[in-house]
């Protein structure tokens, strides 16, 4: 634990020097790295049996790295967002494939939703600059068509959700 605890106010001293006296404003370039370090310490946690503490762990890594990339990924935030969108993307992603692989519905559930509240971000500007009567249009026709397609093969995605569930059912 005081292991763990040093090598975490290394990290806030890193951060902390790259943020006012190199006047770093991105937090993004140390919000990666220690996402990374306590999801790899939440991991390890995990593995020594010690779930409650791995699971705290792993909840404030996920938050550190998707909130500092939601957050400069705002409009006005940062002089350009679109690049901390895409990093919040591969971060969704890569919780995704770590949910999968740990078989952890957490990690999944959080990176899913996360790519989604992303997607949804970054649509808001483009949407409200837009035509009113266009944007209507496009998502009436996406409703429609999502509604056919799922008449047209439910019972393969009752079957499919099935699977899945009891899939989901063996992860922790």
């Amino acid at each position: 634990v005081l292991g763990y605890g040093a090598v975490a106010l290394l990290l806030a001293a890193w951060a902390l020097w790259w943020r006012f006296f190199l006047d770093m404003a991105s937090f993004q370039w140390y919000a990666v790295s220690a996402g990374a370090y306590l999801l790899g310490v939440g991991w390890l946690e995990w593995r020594q049996g010690r779930k409650t503490l791995a699971r705290w762990i792993d909840w404030v890594g996920m938050l550190i790295w998707l909130g500092t990339a939601w957050w400069q990924s705002l409009p006005g935030v940062m002089e350009t967002g679109w690049p901390y969108a895409l990093i919040m993307g591969a971060e969704s992603l890569f919780l995704v494939w770590w949910g999968s692989a740990r078989r952890q519905k957490r990690f999944l559930y959080v990176g899913a939703s996360a790519l989604v509240v992303n997607v949804m971000t970054q649509l808001v500007e483009p949407l409200l600059s837009a035509n009113l009567w266009i944007v209507l249009g496009i998502a009436g026709a996406l409703i429609g068509g999502l509604a056919i397609l799922v008449e047209r093969k439910l019972e393969a995605i009752r079957e499919f959700s099935v699977d899945l569930r009891v899939q989901l059912e063996a992860w922790e």
